[in-house]
C-alpha cells in the first residue's frame, strides 16, 4: 500500500479527533491549555474556537494535497519500483545499528538510571539522534524484505530503539508503519483477490496491533501521572495529549503577532547541532512551561507557517505535503521507492513543521540509495562471475 497516502489520511483522522475533543473542552480543567489560553490573551472559548481552526486548515491541506496529486500517484500504482533486499549492504547497516544499541546498552549498565527524562536525553542525545536517524530506515528495509523472517530481524532492532527512546512518539510510529499499516495494506491486497482466508488472518492481526498499541499510549500515559493515577485524571491527560497540538499551533499564530518566531532556517541548523539557540517547537515549549523543562511542542504545519509567512496557513498546509509527495513521486518514477521513509516523513512533519524532517529524510535517503547502489554491484558482480 502507499504509506504516503496513509500519512496524508493520518493527518486528517488525527486532526479530525483532536477537532471533536477540542470543541467541548472548558480550558481550565486542562493546565496545559489553560496556560496556552493565557498566554494566548484569549477567553477558553476563544481559544478552543482558534484551535479548532488549525485543525481544520490542516484537515483540508491534506484534502488539498491529496487531490493535487492524485493522478501522478494513481499513475504509480502499476510501475516496477527497485527495492533493497536482505544483502550483505543491509545486514552490514544492522549490524552498525546493533553495535550502536550496544553503546547505549553498555552506557546504562556504566551510569544506571537517569533521574528524569530529562537527564535521560541530556546524557545519551548524540546517541538518541543516531537511533532516530535509524529507526525509520530499518521500517524502510523491513518493508521489501522478501522473507518474513529477514521482516522481522529489522522490525525488532526498530522496535528495540523504541524500547529504549525517551519519546513517546518513537514508539507510535514504529507500531503504525512497521506493523499495523503493513497488515492493513495486506488485508485490503488480499481481500480485493477474494483470499478470504488471508484476509481474516491480517484483519485479527491489525485488530491486535490496534489492541497493543492502545494499551502502550495508556501505560505510558498512567506510568508518568505517578502510582495509582485516578481514571478522571488518566482521562483528562488523554484527551488533552490528543487536542494539545491545535492549541500549540493556535499559539503559534498569536504569537507571531508581536514576537520574532524561530524560522524554517533555524530549525534546520538546531537539527544539524550548528547552533543552541531553541527551534520553534522548543520556543513554544519553553513558552508554555518554562525555560526549566525540556521538550518540544507539536505546532503543526500550522505553526511553521504563521513562523516563516505571512500568507494565509492553508498554503503552507497543503505544499508541505505536497513537496514530500513530489519527491517520493520523482524518486518512484526513477524507480527507487522509498515510500516508508516519505511517509513518515509527512506523518511527522505534520506535527512539528516539514523542516523538522528534511534533515535526517536528506541522511536517510542518502544511506539507503548507498545501500542499494552496493546490493545492485554485487548482483551484478555475481552474474559476470564465471560459472
Amino acid at each position: 500500500m502507499s504509506y504516503v497516502l496513509a500519512a496524508l489520511a493520518l493527518i486528517v483522522a488525527a486532526n479530525g479527533a483532536s477537532i471533536v475533543i477540542s470543541a467541548p473542552m472548558a480550558a481550565p480543567e486542562f493546565p496545559g491549555i489553560a496556560t496556552i489560553c493565557r498566554l494566548a490573551t484569549e477567553t477558553a472559548a476563544e481559544c478552543s474556537a482558534g484551535a479548532i481552526q488549525a485543525g481544520w486548515i490542516m484537515i483540508a491541506g491534506a484534502g488539498l494535497a491529496g487531490a493535487i496529486a492524485w493522478p501522478a500517484l494513481r499513475a504509480l500504482r502499476a510501475s516496477a519500483a527497485a527495492t533493497v533486499g536482505d544483502s550483505w549492504a543491509a545486514r552490514l547497516f544492522l549490524v552498525a545499528v546493533i553495535a550502536l544499541l550496544a553503546i547505549h546498552v553498555g552506557f546504562h549498565f556504566d551510569h544506571g538510571p537517569a533521574g528524569s527524562r530529562e537527564e535521560a536525553i541530556a546524557r545519551v542525545s548524540h546517541l538518541i539522534s543516531a537511533e532516530n536517524l535509524a529507526w525509520p530506515l530499518l521500517l524502510q528495509l523491513a518493508s521489501t524484505q522478501s522473507t518474513l523472517r529477514s521482516r522481522l530481524l529489522y522490525l525488532a532492532v526498530a522496535f528495540y530503539i523504541a524500547g529504549l527512546s525517551p519519546f513517546r512518539g518513537v514508539l507510535f510510529a514504529v507500531v503504525l508503519f512497521g506493523v499495523m499499516l503493513p497488515l492493513a495494506g495486506h488485508l485490503l491486497e488480499r481481500a480485493n483477490r477474494t483470499r478470504w482466508r488471508s484476509a481474516i488472518t491480517n484483519a485479527i492481526g491489525l485488530a491486535i496491533a490496534c489492541a497493543a498499541l492502545g494499551y502502550l499510549v495508556y501505560a505510558q500515559t498512567a506510568t508518568r501521572l505517578g502510582p495509582s493515577p485516578g481514571s478522571h485524571m488518566l482521562e483528562q491527560t488523554l484527551r488533552e495529549r490528543v487536542a494539545s497540538p491545535l492549541f500549540q499551533a493556535h499559539l503559534a499564530e498569536r504569537l507571531s503577532a508581536f514576537t520574532p518566531l524561530p524560522d524554517m532556517g533555524q530549525e534546520v541548523r538546531r537539527k544539524l547541532r550548528l547552533t543552541s539557540e531553541p527551534n520553534l517547537n522548543e520556543f513554544l515549549y519553553r513558552r508554555i512551561y518554562g525555560d526549566d523543562y525540556f521538550g518540544e511542542t507539536t505546532s503543526l504545519f500550522y505553526g511553521e507557517a504563521l513562523a516563516n509567512s505571512s500568507s494565509y496557513p492553508l498554503v503552507w498546509a497543503a505544499l508541505a505535503p505536497l513537496l514530500l509527495i513530489w519527491g517520493w513521486v520523482v524518486l518512484r518514477r526513477r524507480g527507487f521507492d522509498a515510500g516508508v521513509l516519505f511517509g513518515l516523513a509527512l506523518w511527522r512533519g505534520s506535527l512539528g513543521g516539514l523542516a523538522t524532517v528534511l534533515p535526517a529524510l536528506a541522511l536517510q535517503l542518502s544511506a539507503l540509495l548507498a545501500i542499494y547502489l552496493l546490493q545492485s554491484r554485487a548482483r551484478r558482480t555475481e552474474r559476470s562471475a564465471p560459472a
